[in-house]
């Protein structure tokens, strides 16, 4: 999959403890790259989907209602800020 765009960053997040988060629009665009722990992401249409390590993620909602977030375990993520 091509993505148009470049990187304007590159950070590696990390949680210890579970997370749960609302529905919440992102500020821009990004690649997720699931290192260690689980993640459950609702999506407007009721569906949750389920990430483990390995798995990436391209994460677009940058307006509207956008996604729940919720950790199953301890995280951690590489996250590409995307630009462009």
């Amino acid at each position: 999959m091509t993505v148009c765009g470049g990187v304007s960053q590159l950070l590696f997040s990390l949680a210890g403890s579970a997370r749960t988060m609302d529905f919440h629009s992102l500020p821009e665009r990004r690649r997720t790259l699931h290192v260690r722990g689980e993640v459950a992401i609702g999506g407007r249409d009721g569906h949750t989907q389920m990430f483990q390590p390995g798995d990436a993620r391209l994460m677009e909602d940058t307006s509207g209602r956008g996604s729940t977030h919720r950790d199953l375990s301890p995280v951690i993520q590489a996250v590409v800020v995307l630009h462009d």
